[in-house]
C-alpha cells in the first residue's frame, strides 16, 4: 500500500507539470501566430503602398502618351487613355493617402505629389485645348519647354524618397520581428528542455516501480513447463496467454498473405506490361494501315467528293491515334517505363510545329492563336522536343476546344538560368468558360474533365492533363491553372532544359542588326496581338509604333512621311471598318507619300487566302499567323530586300535531304516486315522517293 502511494506522490505532480508545460506552449504559438500575422500584415502593406507609388508614376506618363497623341494626330481617341490615366492617378493618389494616413511624414511627401500632379495636369490640359483651338504652335512650345519635364523629374524623386521610406520602415519592422522570433524561439527550446526532463523522470518512474515487477512476473511464467491440459482453462494466466498465442497467429497469417497480395500485384503489373506492349503493336499495325494509305491515296487523282471522303478518313484515323497514343503513354507512365530523351532542337521549330497543329484548329473556331516568346529566350536546346511539343498542344487543343471567341495566347519566358541549363515557364491563356474553384480540384486526374456535361459537350478522354502532369513532372518542372468561370483560363507549366554549346543563333542575330534604326508600324485591332508584335520587333532593334485601325494607319504614316517615314507596315488582314487589303491600296495609292513602305500582310486565315485577295496590291511577304520570332524576322528581311534566314537554313535541311536521298538512289534494300499491308506501304513510300 505504501508503494502505491509513493507512486502516486511522485506521479501526480509531474503529470501536472506536463500539463502546465502543454498550455504554456499553446500560450507561444499563439503568441508568435500573432506576431507572424502581423507582419505579413506590414509587409503586404509596404508592397501595396511601393505598387502604387509605381502606378501613379505611370499614370502620369500615360497622361502625357495620350496628350502626345492628341497633339500629333489631332485624333479625340487619343484622350480616352488620357482621361483615363487621369481619373486612375487621382483615384491611386486617395488610396495612397488612406493607406499612410498613420505616417506624418509619408503624408507631406503626398501633399508634394498632388501639388506637383496638378501642375502637370494644368500643362496636359492647357496644350489639348490650345490644339483644339488650332493655335498648334503654341501648344508645342510649351511641350518642347523644360517645364514638363522638370514637373516629371520632380515627381519621379518625391515618389523615389516615399519608396524608401516604406522600405525604411518594412526594415526596422523586420528588425522587430526577427528579435521577436529569436525570444520566442529561446522560450520554446527552454521548455521543450524541461519537459523532455519531465517526460524522462515519469518515465523512469513508470519502468521501475510498474513495469519491472510485471516483467519479472513474465520471465517466471516463462520458466514453467506446464502443458494446456494440467492448467484450469479458467485460470486468468491462462486465457491471457491463449490470446497472446491467437495474436500472434494472426500477424504471422496476415503477413503471408500481404506477401501473397505483393507479388500478386508485381505478377499482374508484368502482365499488364506485356499486354499493352502487345497491345500497342496490334492497334498501331493497323492504324498505320489506315493513316498510310489514305496518305498515299490523296495523292492521286480524285474526284472533290472521294478527296473529302478519303480526307476525313485520314483525319479521324489521326484522331484516334492520338487516343490510343493517350492511353499508351498513360500506361507506360503507371508503369513507370517511360523515359525522357535529351538531344539537340531549336524552340523556333517547335513553335512552328505548334503552330501547324493548332493553328488550324484555331481557324476552323475563328479564334486567334498568338505566341509571345521572351527575346532573351535561347533557342538551341537540349531536351525532349516530343514531349515538350506534347504538353504543349494538349494544352493548346484545350484552350481552343472551350474558346468561342478571342484569341489563345502561348507564351514563354525565363524562369531561372545558368551556364549549362534553362528553366523556361510556358503558358496557354484563353479567353474561353473558365472553370469554378470546384471544377479545378478535378484537374489532372485520370479519366477526369471538369464535369460530365463538360465531356459530353466538347469530348475527350479525359487523359491529356494527367499525362501532362506526369510529363512535366519528368521533365523536372511542375504544372498548375489559373481561371476563373465566364472570363477564361491559364495554364503554367515548367520545364528544365539544357543549352547546347557554340554561337548557334549568330547568322539571326547578325541579321536582326540589320533591322537597328529603322522605323515600323504595326497595324492590328486585337489589342494582344499589337502587344505581342511590338515587344517581339522592340527585341529586334527597331522603332516601333502600332495602330489600332487602317485609319490611324494612314494617318500616322502621312504625319510621319515628311521627317521621319516608316520603312515596313506590318498589317492584319481581317479588320472591322477598313480592312488590311484596303488600307494597304491606300497607302499605295497616296501620291502624296514621299517614301512608300514596304508591307507585310499577317493573317490567321492562311497566306494563299490572302494572297488570292491581294489584287492589284503590291505585298512584300504574307505572314501565317501565329507568328514566332524567326518567321518575323524572314518577313521583315524579305520586306526590306535580303535573304530570309529560314530560306538558308531550309536550304541548308533540304540539301542534306538531297545528298542523303542520292546516297540511297540504286542501293539494293531488303525490306522485312510480317504484315503485307505494312510491306506495300513502305513499298510505296521508298519508290516515291
Amino acid at each position: 500500500m505504501s508503494n502505491k502511494s509513493s507512486v502516486k506522490k511522485l506521479i501526480l505532480p509531474l503529470l501536472g507539470l506536463l500539463v502546465l508545460f502543454s498550455i504554456s506552449n499553446v500560450v507561444i504559438t499563439l503568441m508568435e501566430e500573432r506576431d507572424i500575422s502581423k507582419h505579413r500584415y506590414w509587409v503586404s502593406h509596404t508592397h501595396e503602398v511601393i505598387e502604387m507609388s509605381d502606378h501613379l508614376l505611370n499614370y502620369l506618363i500615360n497622361a502625357e502618351t495620350g496628350q502626345r497623341g492628341f497633339l500629333l494626330t489631332g485624333q479625340e481617341s487619343y484622350l480616352e487613355p488620357y482621361n483615363e490615366a487621369i481619373h486612375m492617378a487621382k483615384a491611386t493618389y486617395e488610396k495612397l493617402r488612406e493607406l499612410t494616413a498613420d505616417n506624418p511624414s509619408q503624408q507631406l511627401r503626398l501633399l508634394s505629389m498632388k501639388e506637383i500632379m496638378l501642375s502637370k495636369f494644368q500643362e496636359l490640359n492647357e496644350t489639348i485645348s490650345l490644339k483644339r483651338l488650332s493655335r498648334d504652335e503654341e501648344a508645342l512650345d510649351i511641350v518642347k519647354s523644360e517645364e514638363g519635364k522638370i514637373y516629371m523629374d520632380n515627381m519621379r524623386s518625391v515618389i523615389t524618397e516615399f519608396m524608401m521610406e516604406e522600405d525604411r520602415l518594412l526594415e526596422l519592422r523586420n528588425v522587430d520581428f526577427d528579435e521577436g522570433q529569436s525570444f520566442w524561439l529561446m522560450l520554446f527550446i527552454m521548455e521543450g528542455l524541461l519537459l523532455i526532463a519531465v517526460a524522462a523522470s515519469l518515465a523512469y518512474i513508470l519502468i521501475n516501480r510498474l513495469l519491472k515487477p510485471i516483467m519479472n512476473l513474465m520471465t517466471e511464467v516463462s520458466r514453467l513447463d506446464v502443458s494446456a491440459s494440467e492448467i484450469n482453462s479458467d485460470d486468468e494466466m491462462t486465457r491471457l496467454t491463449t490470446a497472446f498465442h491467437s495474436m500472434n497467429e494472426n500477424i504471422i497469417r496476415r503477413t503471408e498473405e500481404l506477401e501473397c497480395a505483393k507479388e500478386a500485384a508485381e505478377e499482374a503489373t508484368r502482365a499488364k506490361s506485356d499486354f499493352l506492349a502487345n497491345m500497342s503493336h496490334e492497334i498501331r499495325t493497323p492504324m498505320n494501315a489506315i493513316i498510310g494509305m489514305s496518305h498515299l491515296a490523296l495523292q492521286t487523282d480524285l474526284t472533290r467528293k472521294q478527296y473529302n471522303y478519303v480526307e476525313k478518313v485520314h483525319r479521324s484515323g489521326e484522331s484516334l491515334l492520338g487516343i490510343i497514343n493517350d492511353i499508351l503513354d498513360f500506361s507506360k507512365i503507371e508503369a513507370g517505363k517511360l523515359e525522357i530523351e535529351n538531344s539537340k532542337f531549336r524552340l523556333e521549330d517547335l513553335f512552328d510545329n505548334l503552330g501547324n497543329l493548332v493553328g488550324l484548329k484555331a481557324e476552323e473556331h475563328g479564334l486567334e492563336l498568338l505566341f509571345d516568346l521572351s527575346p532573351d529566350i535561347p533557342t538551341a536546346l537540349l531536351g525532349d522536343s516530343l514531349r515538350l511539343g506534347q504538353v504543349l498542344v494538349n494544352l493548346g487543343n484545350n484552350a481552343v476546344k472551350f474558346t468561342e471567341h478571342g484569341e489563345v495566347i502561348v507564351a514563354v519566358e525565363i524562369a531561372e538560368e545558368d551556364d549549362d541549363s534553362v528553366k523556361l515557364h510556358f503558358s496557354v491563356k484563353d479567353s474561353g468558360i473558365g472553370m469554378t474553384p470546384k471544377q479545378m480540384k478535378k484537374l489532372f486526374r485520370s479519366f477526369s474533365q471538369a464535369d460530365t456535361s463538360t465531356s459530353r459537350k466538347f469530348g475527350g478522354t479525359g487523359l491529356g492533363l494527367a499525362i501532362s502532369k506526369k510529363l512535366t513532372e519528368l521533365m523536372r518542372g511542375e504544372i498548375w491553372v489559373e481561371s476563373q468561370s465566364g472570363v477564361g483560363s491559364t495554364f503554367h507549366f515548367t520545364a528544365l532544359l539544357g543549352k547546347q554549346k557554340g554561337d548557334l543563333s549568330r547568322i539571326r542575330h547578325q541579321d536582326e542588326s540589320d533591322l537597328k534604326g529603322l522605323r515600323f508600324l504595326v497595324v492590328d485591332d486585337n489589342d494582344a496581338a499589337r502587344e505581342i508584335m511590338s515587344h517581339i520587333l522592340d527585341g529586334m532593334g527597331p522603332r516601333v509604333d502600332t495602330a489600332a485601325s487602317g485609319k490611324i494607319a494612314l494617318s500616322m504614316i502621312e504625319e510621319a512621311d515628311g521627317s521621319d517615314p516608316y520603312h515596313v507596315v506590318l498589317t492584319d488582314w481581317k479588320m472591322p471598318e477598313m480592312d488590311g487589303m484596303a488600307t494597304v491600296r491606300a497607302i499605295q495609292r497616296d501620291n502624296n507619300l514621299t517614301s512608300t513602305p514596304a508591307v507585310v500582310m499577317m493573317t490567321a486565315h492562311g497566306a494563299e487566302e490572302a494572297s488570292s485577295a491581294a489584287d492589284g496590291v503590291n505585298i512584300a511577304d504574307f505572314l501565317s499567323k501565329p507568328v514566332t520570332r524567326s518567321c518575323l524576322l524572314d518577313a521583315t528581311m524579305t520586306a526590306l530586300g535580303h535573304e530570309a534566314v529560314s530560306t538558308r537554313r531550309s536550304s541548308h535541311r533540304h540539301n542534306e535531304a538531297e545528298a542523303a536521298i542520292a546516297r540511297l538512289r540504286g542501293a539494293r534494300l531488303l525490306l522485312v516486315d510480317d504484315n503485307e499491308i505494312n510491306q506495300e506501304l513502305a513499298l510505296e513510300l521508298l519508290i516515291s522517293n
